[in-house]
């Protein structure tokens, strides 16, 4: 049996560089990063969240936030998605245990911790 592979889905408006420096921690692990980002950022600004990104989409944003979260998930086409709010940042640990996590044939879903600072 093949490995699992990890779609990672951001939806956001930015500040575009440190959401791709935080997407970036990623990119080992990520067979694929998805980003939507609201259409009301400026395009000149979307060139760091192009370098990180696989697939990089605008969309209206209207309330409330999580409104097209559905329509990023559709957007993933791997065996796993890890969601991440354009404010968080992974551990060390969690990129670390990823392949782990994606071995398991026995897990349907992760419930990650999160902390606020």
């Amino acid at each position: 049996m093949s490995p699992a592979l990890l779609s990672v889905c951001c939806l956001t408006r930015g500040p575009s560089r440190r959401v791709a420096l935080q997407l970036g921690l990623l990119r080992e692990a990520a067979a694929e990063i998805v980003v939507a980002v609201d259409d009301r950022v400026e395009e000149a600004r979307l060139g760091p969240l192009a370098d990180v990104a696989d697939e990089l989409v605008l969309y209206p944003y209207e309330d409330p936030v999580d409104r097209p979260v559905g329509w990023v998930h559709s957007l993933c086409t791997r065996d796993w998605i890890l969601w991440l709010d354009d404010d968080e940042v992974v551990s060390q640990a969690l990129v670390e245990g990823l392949e782990a996590l994606l071995a398991a044939r026995d897990v349907t879903h992760y419930w990650l911790p999160r902390r606020w600072l």
